[in-house]
Parts: C-alpha cells; sequence; structure tokens
C-alpha cells in the first residue's frame, strides 16, 4: 500500500479531523477554501498518554476539531436512548458516552471512547466535536436516492454501511485478518439484509487500490465496485497516487454538522 501521507504548508488550516482507534490515529488539516493541504497516518502510539498525540499533531488555532470514533463500542436505537439507562450497559463501562443522530433518519447510534482518554484529550484540545464513523457516512449519503451500500477498509477493519431510499439499513465493523475476510463479510451482510447488493454496486473507500490483492479479492465477487470520491474538496497533495477515496474518512467528517 502506498504511503498516503503528504504535507503541505499553509498559513492557518481552519478545520482539524482526526479518525482514532486502539493505538493510531489519521489527522487531516483542511483549509478555508476546502483543501485539504497535509495528511498524517501515525500508528503503534499510546492513546492514553495525550502527549504521544500532542507531538504529532501540530499546534494551530483551528476554527473546528472534530474527533471520529471508528471503534467497536456502539449500538444502534429506534429512538433518543435514556443515558442513564445505556450506561449500565457493559458495553460502556469505564467510557465516555455519545449520542449522535443520524441526519434526517430516527436512528441514533450510541458509541463509547475511553474515559481516561477523553479526559486527556479533552485537557489539550479545550473543547472538539466527537461522532461515529456511521454519522460521517450517513451524512454524506443525504438525501441520495435508491440503494446505497459503502464499505471502507482502514487497519485491517471492515465497516459497512447499506442504506435504501433514504432510509438507514445496516452498519457493522469488522476486523479482518486476510484479504478473504473482506470478502466473507460483504457476502454476510448482503444475506442479511436481502438486499442483492453484490450484483449492483459497492462504493469502495479507505486504505484499498486498485493493485492491492484486497480489491482483487472483492472485484472478483461484486459485480460493480466504485471506488468513491464525490467529495467536495481539493487534494494539494504532488503525488498522482494519493485519490479522494484515501481520505473518506477524514473528510466525510469534516462536513459533519450535528
Amino acid at each position: 500500500m502506498i504511503d498516503i501521507s503528504f504535507k503541505k504548508d499553509i498559513e492557518s488550516p481552519k478545520i482539524l479531523s482526526a479518525i482514532f482507534e486502539a493505538d493510531s490515529f489519521f489527522y487531516g488539516l483542511i483549509d478555508s477554501n476546502n483543501q485539504l493541504a497535509e495528511v498524517k497516518l501515525i500508528e503503534n502510539v499510546n492513546l492514553l498518554d495525550a502527549s504521544s498525540v500532542q507531538l504529532n499533531i501540530p499546534d494551530f488555532h483551528y476554527d473546528k476539531v472534530i474527533l471520529t470514533n471508528c471503534g467497536e463500542k456502539f449500538m444502534f436505537f429506534a429512538e433518543m436512548p435514556d443515558i442513564e439507562e445505556v450506561k449500565r450497559y457493559s458495553l460502556f463501562e469505564n467510557q465516555k458516552i455519545f449520542i449522535d443522530k443520524l441526519i434526517d433518519k430516527n436512528v441514533y447510534v450510541v458509541h463509547g471512547v475511553d474515559q481516561l482518554w477523553y479526559d486527556q484529550i479533552l485537557m489539550w484540545f479545550g473543547s472538539f466535536e466527537m461522532i461515529h464513523f456511521s454519522s460521517a457516512i450517513s451524512q454524506n449519503y443525504y438525501l441520495k436516492p435508491g440503494k446505497i451500500v459503502h464499505a471502507h477498509i482502514f487497519n485491517n477493519k471492515l465497516h459497512i454501511y447499506c442504506q435504501e431510499s433514504g432510509n438507514f439499513k445496516y452498519y457493522n465493523v469488522f476486523t479482518c485478518h486476510g484479504d478473504k475476510d473482506y470478502l466473507y463479510y460483504l457476502i454476510a451482510a448482503n444475506e442479511e439484509l436481502k438486499m442483492n447488493f453484490l450484483s449492483e454496486t459497492l462504493y469502495l473507500s479507505g486504505l484499498v487500490d486498485q493493485n492491492s490483492s484486497i480489491y482483487s479479492t472483492i472485484k472478483s465477487y461484486v459485480n460493480n465496485v466504485i471506488f468513491y470520491d464525490s467529495l467536495p474538496f481539493k487534494l494539494l497533495s504532488n503525488d498522482y497516487r494519493h485519490k479522494p477515496h484515501l481520505y473518506f474518512d477524514i473528510l466525510s467528517s469534516a462536513l459533519c454538522v450535528l
């Protein structure tokens, strides 16, 4: 896989969009002209040590800081849940809990991050918005008609999102240990939803390209695979291999309005 990091010097980036997982984070800096000027992927770090994050992200006065939770501690509800009841779930033990309403849908996603991590990050940033990745995907497809199936790949994780006629159908995230795992979970989701999306179009994004074995494995089974690039941002990278779909998570998150 290509190195997706790049940097173009600008005076004052307006938006910091960062994706956090268990031991890595991926951030992008965006200027006032919706230009993605800097991207960096940091792996094998202790995120409970806020200084490890602070040392790796440039210190600017951002207009907007948005952190996206791609973790596996989440639940969906058809109505606004009682936060006190949610706190009693073992899934959210020792977690800072957030609730997102998927845009224009009667669907709520409850998600959590480690309370200690949250406290340390809050001390550094002062204030920020925290969203779940499913919220970012949902807002990206707001008012889009028909059947939508989107798969996003990042650090051995497969995120699958589905909606039909504007209605949320499905989101889940899976850990994959080999190329065939990605295909297995796509087939399983297809059978569970009975949407027959594998014979239609699958939008693909994340750390995957046409030269990857993951792509070849998926393409051998799925009728039409399209790398998603319909985002209103310009990449200030001189590397022709840097395509918009590689940065779908940080860019779609930057568009979110909560």
